[in-house]
């Protein structure tokens, strides 16, 4: 369940720190998506001037080990110690 906190600093700098969290559940993950559970930490900020905005961020993911099924509970793949790095940048101009 993420969660986020967002300040605005000044007139044209706003920042933000999210913090998320899924309680792994066991059993067997999807092969499509092999995870259960993860722990993640993102922080991201707002440029704001005149008709311009720029937004950053960046979210680390810790995914928590995973095992996936080719059927008829026959275990497919394990999948551990994996970990993920997403980064986004926006800019926005309006008229």
């Amino acid at each position: 369940m993420p969660s986020a906190r967002g300040r605005r600093v000044n007139n044209t700098w706003s920042a933000a720190v999210t913090l998320g969290f899924e309680v792994p559940v066991g059993g067997f993950a999807f092969n499509l998506g092999p995870t259960d559970g993860y722990k993640s930490i993102g922080v991201g900020a707002t440029y704001t001037r005149d008709n311009m905005k720029i937004t950053g961020g960046v979210r680390y993911v810790d995914i928590s080990d995973a095992q996936t099924t080719i059927g008829f509970g026959l275990a497919a793949s394990d999948f551990t110690d994996n970990d993920a790095v997403g980064l986004g940048v926006k800019v926005d101009w309006t008229c």
